[in-house]
Parts: C-alpha cells; structure tokens; sequence
C-alpha cells in the first residue's frame, strides 16, 4: 500500500549510514538554510549519536552494552536502539548508539571499529558512521 511504502522510504532515510563531513554538512544546512560547513559555529559540538554496523543478528541489546562497556563507554551512553525484524525476531544488523557527550562520540567512532560482538558466533567486525537522524537526551 501507498503508506507501507512511504513507511518504508523513510526508515530507509532515517537509517542511512553516512560520514561525520555529511553530518556536519546535513546539520549546518538544516539549522542556517546553507551548506558552508566551514561556517558551522559548534554544530559539530550537537551530535552524540553513532550508528553501530554490521553487528550479528543473533546479538541482543544486553550484547550491544556488554560490547560498550567492556571497551570503556559504561556510563557514557543513555541509550542503545536495536531495530528488530517482527518476522525474525532477530536484530536488522545494526543498532543506535546515544553518547552523553560529544568527546564520547568522537572516541565511539573511533575506537568500535573493526571488533566482533562477543556472545555471538558470528565473526563480523563492527563498522561505526554517524547516524543520519541524532537522538535527544533523556
């Protein structure tokens, strides 16, 4: 149907991986109507939400904090998203990850690159971009 679809594209936007340059570019040109990142002014400073890849699909929001704070990120996150398939019941092979601070997301991106998520079998190594849609505090 016409809203599945429109459902659909815009999951599909939302969940888009991109660059910390394209989020920089995306967040300026949303605030000022320009695309001057260099005129940014601590736009930069706003985003704290990591998009966390190529995670097992047998792994559970539990594993997704266990991999966090095993790695030194305890206390620094308020919140994981873990976007499951209905059908499945499995994760879609990504997940959400919401830093406290702007220096927390930049170590994230950084720093959970290339590692398997333990609890699982799979041997897929992470990949982080940053999310396309930042999260708000709770």
């Amino acid at each position: 149907t016409a809203v599945s679809e429109r459902r659909a594209r815009s999951t599909e936007r939302s969940w888009a991986p991109v660059s910390l340059e394209q989020a920089l570019e995306k967040q300026h040109s949303d605030t000022t109507g320009s695309t001057a990142v260099s005129e940014c002014g601590g736009a930069e400073a706003a985003m704290t939400t990591i998009m966390l890849r190529n995670i097992a699909n047998k792994a559970r929001e539990s594993d997704i904090r266990a991999f966090l704070d095993r790695r030194g990120f305890g206390n620094t996150y308020d919140m994981v998203v873990l976007p499951c398939d209905l059908r499945t019941r499995r994760n879609r092979g990504f997940c959400f990850v919401n830093f406290l601070t702007h220096g927390d997301f930049l170590r994230a991106m950084t720093e959970l690159v290339g590692h398997q998520i333990e609890g699982t079998s799979s041997k897929k190594l992470t990949e982080v971009t940053v999310a396309a849609e930042q999260m708000t505090h709770q």
